[in-house]
């Protein structure tokens, strides 16, 4: 990639043979962006396909992102962004006859990685994080600035592209990320977690992920792994080629969610995007609390026995009409686990809406609390919580009892 605008970015493809193991793997020294910052602009690696090949990258930058000119779209003058793109696959296309086997695979290893560059495919891929690192997707920066990058399926037909989650990592979407997946597009987490800090159906603009928009994503969900879904709120104003900001926080919105393994719905993230430089954090604060992330399903949750939905609930919660809304059938089964975010008493609180409910969860209170769950209409009620006073008296009656009773 040549030094310059991002119009004038060449893309470096690899083309292994289907169903082989032909791999491209950069060492950890290897550094894709031949310039040092916003002052020197030299080019190097920045955009890059992959297809029927293993990718194995060991840290942040082996990753396609170099500095370059933009435009800035807000005042039509030059601007300078940290830009790169990878293709999994075939990128935007409607034609199954060009889609190539499931062996093109992303493999990270040896450290936590941070990409501020585009993640797009078009056709089955798999990422393979190795255990106790995380691949973070943080196109931050990038949004400021007149973005041209986000997370997602690109196909335009309703066929859509399976993305497969392997290896006891992690894969996080940072606070700020723009995601956008197509009509078919799946999820497929079957070892570690995916953590969500954005709006897996971000609409505005189609621009970022050609025609892929709307609330098309399904989710499934091993019984060894986890999805998470927190509260957030948007880092930066909106650039998107001057576009009506729709963004709401703390929304989650997919298709479906089958899992037999672990969901979290809220709580806030560890990970502050980065700033200017790529590595001092951003000085934008987090704003949401740990029970605001709500998730909306246009289709259907099906939850096994095996599996376990966390949910932060704070005293505030009982004036929201759903923590998650379901246009379908909540099928209920597993443990549903109440985490106390801080303020959560007695009352009633609405947890789930659907149009259809079915089975029931195990139900499990923070210590100290009873209550009880209506699986019939998704509401919880949380009974008085005795004061630890009253609690040692209540054991002490008990114990007295029993003595007389010998």
């Amino acid at each position: 990639t040549v030094a310059g605008k991002i119009i004038n970015a060449d893309l470096f493809m690899a083309y292994g043979a289907v169903g082989g193991n032909d791999y491209l793997e950069f060492a950890p020294g290897f550094n894709a962006d031949l310039g040092t910052g916003k002052n020197d602009i030299q080019g190097g690696l920045s955009t890059l396909r992959v297809t029927d090949t293993i990718l194995r990258t060991h840290a942040s930058q082996n990753l396609p992102s170099v500095w370059k000119h933009t435009q800035d779209n807000q005042s039509g003058g030059s601007a300078v962004t940290h830009h790169g793109l990878i293709i999994l696959g075939v990128g935007n296309t409607s034609s199954p006859a060009v889609t190539p086997s499931t062996t093109t695979r992303w493999e990270v290893r040896s450290n936590t990685q941070m990409y501020d560059g585009g993640i797009n495919w078009g056709t089955d891929w798999t990422l393979d994080v190795a255990n106790g690192i995380s691949l973070i997707s943080d196109t931050t920066y990038e949004q400021t600035l007149g973005p041209h990058v986000s997370f997602g399926d690109q196909r335009n037909d309703d066929i859509g592209a399976k993305l497969t989650k392997t290896g006891t990592g992690k894969l996080m979407i940072a606070r700020g990320g723009v995601q956008g997946y197509a009509p078919g597009a799946v999820l497929e987490i079957q070892q570690g977690e995916v953590e969500f800090n954005s709006n897996p159906t971000q609409t505005a603009p189609t621009y970022y992920t050609s025609s892929a928009s709307g609330q098309n994503l399904d989710v499934t969900v091993a019984s060894s792994s986890a999805v998470t879904f927190h509260s957030y709120s948007w880092p930066t104003p909106t650039n998107w080629n001057n576009a009506a900001d729709t963004r709401v926080n703390n929304q989650h919105e997919v298709k479906s969610i089958n899992s037999s393994g672990t969901i979290t719905l809220g709580g806030l993230s560890d990970y502050t995007p980065r700033g200017v430089d790529l590595t001092t954090p951003l000085v934008i604060a987090e704003t949401a609390g740990l029970s605001d992330a709500f998730l909306e399903v246009s289709g259907d949750v099906i939850l096994g026995a095996t599996s376990t939905f966390n949910l932060y609930l704070n005293a505030s919660d009982a004036s929201d009409s759903y923590q998650m809304l379901v246009n379908g059938t909540l099928s209920q089964a597993g443990l549903l686990n109440i985490i106390d975010a801080g303020s959560l008493t007695t009352g009633v609180y609405d947890l789930f809406d659907a149009t259809t409910f079915s089975g029931n969860f195990t139900l499990v209170l923070p210590n100290g609390m009873d209550g009880s769950y209506n699986p019939i209409n998704g509401v919880l009620t949380i009974a008085e919580v005795p004061e630890p006073t009253m609690i040692a008296l209540l054991s002490g009656g008990v114990i007295m009892l029993a003595r007389r009773r010998r």
